[in-house]
């Protein structure tokens, strides 16, 4: 199925119409219709809900297009949109994602890298901080002379100036870049997908994967855990033990071990116990 945007596509979201539910049923049509194309773009995609719920404040100002990479564990993220949490856990800002949005004015599509996509934010800094990081991602922008550009937003705004004199060095709300057109005409699919491809080489180099960790985050997601595993006594510290066969007697720590517990010392002997047979003093 093509999707052609229409003007009558955003009229459904006019403000008289955004709380109304009595439009839902034609937004759902569009979103289908949103879905569907993206399947020509390839990749993993979702969109924004039609109807007014907690995730949009109950109140449809638009719909989003958006790009969901896949969990590490293949699934795909779940969401009540009618939970107190939906706000929070709507995956569109979780990652470096490209996205085709259309309101009431205008059919917009580009990319966002929002404040909650923090691994992304993370790869972006330390790939800018490298040698010659700056030059490398002017060099990237400047293949998108003809987009708009603005950080410290969540969206297109009004103001922006070309993608390729804006450098992204404090993002604030986040970092956007996209292209728009109000004339609905046959050629803007074609528009879109053309953008999206351009945008290619700059979101491989920055979105974070397993197999792009600028930033070292895998290597230190797995010291954190190493030590999060470790005993919560450290060595040298004098405990009371507080159960079995030497409840009550006093030691020192003499060794943590990685997978939680320590080695105590008391007299000439050293035992194995767990955090919880012992107790500071």
């Amino acid at each position: 199925m093509n999707w052609q945007p229409s003007d009558e596509n955003c009229a459904l979201f006019e403000p008289s119409k955004q709380r109304s539910a009595a439009y839902t049923l034609e937004r759902r049509k569009l979103r289908t219709a949103m879905l569907s194309f993206a399947e020509s773009l390839g990749g993993n995609w979702d969109c924004t809900p039609a109807e007014p719920c907690l995730a949009n404040r109950r109140q449809v100002q638009n719909l989003v297009l958006f790009s969901a990479p896949d969990r590490v564990d293949g699934e795909r993220n779940n969401i009540d949109l009618s939970s107190p949490f939906a706000l929070d856990l709507l995956p569109f800002h979780e990652h470096l994602s490209c996205f085709v949005q259309i309101d009431q004015s205008a059919l917009s599509w580009g990319m966002i890298l929002h404040r909650k996509a923090q691994l992304d934010e993370r790869n972006l800094k330390a790939f800018y901080n490298a040698f010659e990081g700056e030059q490398a991602l002017q060099t990237l922008l400047d293949a998108l002379p003809d987009a708009r550009a603005q950080t410290d937003v969540e969206n297109p705004v009004d103001q922006s100036v070309s993608a390729s004199e804006l450098m992204p060095k404090s993002l604030g709300k986040g970092w956007c870049i996209w292209w728009s057109s109000k004339e609905l005409d046959e050629s803007v699919p074609e528009q879109v997908s053309n953008g999206l491809e351009r945008l290619q080489p700059l979101i491989k180099t920055l979105r974070w994967t397993a197999d792009n960790d600028l930033c070292g985050a895998l290597a230190e997601h797995k010291a954190e855990r190493q030590e999060q595993a470790k005993s919560r006594f450290r060595e040298g510290d004098r405990v009371r033990i507080i159960g079995g066969l030497f409840a009550g007697r006093i030691g020192r720590v003499e060794k943590r071990h990685e997978k939680g517990g320590v080695s105590l010392g008391i007299g000439p002997i050293t035992i194995q116990l767990k955090d919880d047979e012992i107790s500071p003093l």
